[in-house]
């Protein structure tokens, strides 16, 4: 089935147990995604580049919280 909800792949390029075409492929299935690889990252993305995923964490909640209350 296909992902219609907005959604953000989170995804470190360095990962040596998830590879890039698997971000790939899970993107494939969401109708409205953006897929952001963190080159210097690996597995543990949410360690390596904590301010960065963050960022990115709190951009996509506000995006959602503007759409519901316009």
């Amino acid at each position: 089935p296909r992902i219609s909800v907005p959604s953000r792949i989170l995804w470190g390029a360095g990962d040596t147990a998830l590879s890039r075409p698997m971000a790939q492929l899970s993107a494939a299935v969401c109708d409205h995604v953006r897929l952001v690889f963190f080159e210097a990252a690996g597995h543990w993305l949410q360690h390596e580049e904590v301010g960065e995923v963050n960022e990115f964490l709190v951009d996509f909640l506000r995006e959602g919280d503007e759409k519901v209350h316009n």
